[in-house]
């Protein structure tokens, strides 16, 4: 229940604040509660390479529904309600960073598993923001999981298919 509420109270502070990124970008990056700087910044290069440039935090900006908001991507550590960042957007995507963590995150493997685990449900979250479908194929980051295990088997990034949307997925985001 305590998971639950977290989760959604994440979520209702990221649909009723405020958040800013350059024009040019499609996603900003937020944290709640303790969230490593390396995996930060991994999730910044990852989803920057993966489908758009990423802008690391932003300033508190006002966005109306029409002013075609960027994605905001919350990864969320430990925290408490008072932790919870401010972001009024049209899009958000949570990933539940406690949720993915492996039992025993001593060994390097563990810690690189961990740290896919969350490149995947950020470029899934943030391709399905933007437009994007679910795909067929499981070797590409939008198929749809249905347990952790097909989650470490799918790709972090899209398949060919898949990127060859994005472009057209993005301009009609931008031109909604």
């Amino acid at each position: 229940m305590k998971r639950f509420m977290v989760v959604w109270g994440v979520t209702w502070a990221a649909l009723v604040s405020f958040v800013s990124a350059a024009e040019t970008n499609l996603v900003v990056l937020r944290t709640v509660g303790g969230v490593d700087s390396e995996l930060k910044a991994r999730m910044v290069s990852w989803v920057s390479s993966a489908i758009s440039p990423v802008t690391d935090g932003g300033i508190a900006v006002p966005r109306a529904r029409a002013d075609k908001g960027p994605v905001v991507l919350i990864l969320v550590g430990e925290c408490k309600p008072d932790d919870l960042p401010a972001s009024g957007t049209n899009a958000v995507v949570v990933v539940n960073l406690k949720a993915l963590k492996l039992d025993d995150m001593t060994t390097p493997v563990a810690r690189e598993t961990y740290a896919r685990r969350v490149e995947k449900l950020a470029v899934e979250g943030v391709a399905m923001q933007l437009g994007m479908p679910p795909c067929p194929f499981p070797r590409c980051a939008l198929y749809q999981h249905g347990t952790v295990q097909e989650l470490d088997e799918k790709a972090r990034g899209l398949c060919p298919p898949c990127m060859g949307k994005l472009p057209e997925v993005i301009e009609r985001y931008r031109n909604r």
